[in-house]
């Protein structure tokens, strides 16, 4: 082959490279731009676009085949580069390393090979002179765009996810005891206030309402003093030492999810969620309530448009939902995420758990559960309350 030949062979490779680059960043970077679901999304979609339509124009300014299309050129296959480094770096700090990471490698080499292509192919005098003495209006562009990018790649990807964990205050009680021949009726509530900047998304959430009986009982102050020793060298949390009392193990009365999977809290946004209780007159001594709720940041996880698929197995009820993303870049970049929530059903065992997987049907991997966790602010509220209650009727009346 002719070096001619070789020389039109390579412009043609070169040209048709930048403009397949720079039309499939034009579409995902206008589609982010209209339709992302998130104000960086579309910040960050604008600047794809961009990128896109410098691409193209490159690709058209190399096919003319004159200097200042060749510096356009050159310009686009850098910027090629740049974009295929950023989603390099995107990938690898938002999700795990995958096959996907060559894609995103090859788009770099391919880019330097055109821009090398391109210098290449242009006269020794334009290798002197440069881009910027040809192209002087782009130096500023280019540069405030490139800075503008890369600080918005660094807030979205690595700094956001990292900080400004979910926060949601959680405070319960119980209003009112109400005593009945048949039953005891108590009503209470817990009450959820959203603290932090960013709005909050409830990941999986229990309440557990349950009576706990006491017997009488004296301890010597030997004996007293060993159960207190016994409680602090056990780290025991969950009690304390009693004199003239203990309690056994408490009973469930009332048990369900406090508020719906997904529900989502804007900034300083309270709820207050009422409940009823009954027991046996005279059975219980204490009633606790005990409310936990599994949270997130929502601006990032948004789960209330996310599909769901829910499973039944032996004591417990498991749902995955799917993590929707704001826009087709992150999509590219990221691999599929689930929610798994789970609930027990043994009403001798109270809990709920959450974790992250990428597959519905894979076991949980603790290290993605973890980085996941941390990605998306992760956090477990949890309040109670505990209150005594009035003996039998009976006993009522003889005080």
């Amino acid at each position: 082959m002719s070096r001619g030949r070789r020389r039109r062979a390579a412009a043609a490779a070169a040209t048709a490279w930048l403009g397949l680059l720079g039309l499939i960043a034009t579409v995902i970077g206008g589609h982010d731009a209209v339709a992302g679901g998130e104000i960086n999304v579309r910040l960050w979609g604008t600047l794809v676009l961009g990128a896109g339509i410098l691409l193209l124009a490159g690709a058209v300014g190399l096919r003319h085949d004159r200097p200042q299309g060749r510096s356009l050129a050159t310009l686009s296959a850098v910027l090629g580069m740049l974009l295929g480094a950023i989603t390099f770096l995107a990938q690898v700090v938002n999700d795990e390393p995958d096959s996907r990471l060559l894609l995103w490698g090859a788009i770099v080499v391919l880019s330097g090979a055109t821009a090398w292509t391109v210098w290449k192919l242009s006269p020794a005098e334009e290798r002197n002179q440069g881009i910027w003495r040809q192209l002087p209006i782009l130096k500023s562009v280019v540069s405030v765009g490139v800075a503008f990018s890369v600080a918005q790649f660094w807030y979205g990807s690595i700094y956001v996810p990292t900080t400004a964990p979910a926060s949601l205050t959680v405070n319960a009680s119980v209003e009112e005891i109400v005593p009945g021949k048949d039953r005891l009726t108590m009503r209470g509530s817990v009450v959820i206030r959203n603290t932090s900047s960013t709005r909050v998304n409830v990941l999986a959430s229990l309440l557990e309402v349950s009576g706990e009986p006491v017997e009488p009982q004296t301890l010597s102050r030997k004996d007293f003093g060993d159960q207190i020793r016994d409680t602090y060298e056990n780290n025991d949390t969950t009690g304390s030492a009693t004199r003239y009392a203990a309690s056994s193990n408490a009973t469930t009365l009332t048990r369900g999810r406090l508020l719906p999977d997904a529900t989502y809290f804007e900034p300083d946004e309270t709820l207050t969620v009422p409940f009823v209780a009954w027991a046996p007159p005279g059975e219980f001594a204490l009633v606790n309530v005990d409310a936990v709720l599994a949270v997130a940041r929502g601006r990032v996880l948004a789960l209330e448009t996310g599909k769901t698929r829910t499973t039944f197995g032996a004591g417990r009820v498991v749902s995955h939902t799917a993590v929707p993303e704001a826009g087709w870049l992150r999509s590219l970049t990221r691999g599929d995420r689930w929610v798994r929530a789970e609930y027990t059903t043994d009403i001798d065992i109270p809990s709920v758990g959450v974790t992250f997987v990428s597959d519905p049907a894979s076991d949980v991997a603790e290290d993605f559960d973890s980085r996941m966790k941390r990605f998306y602010g992760y956090a477990l509220v949890q309040a109670s309350a505990l209150d005594p209650l009035p003996g039998p009727p009976a006993e009522q009346g003889e005080k």
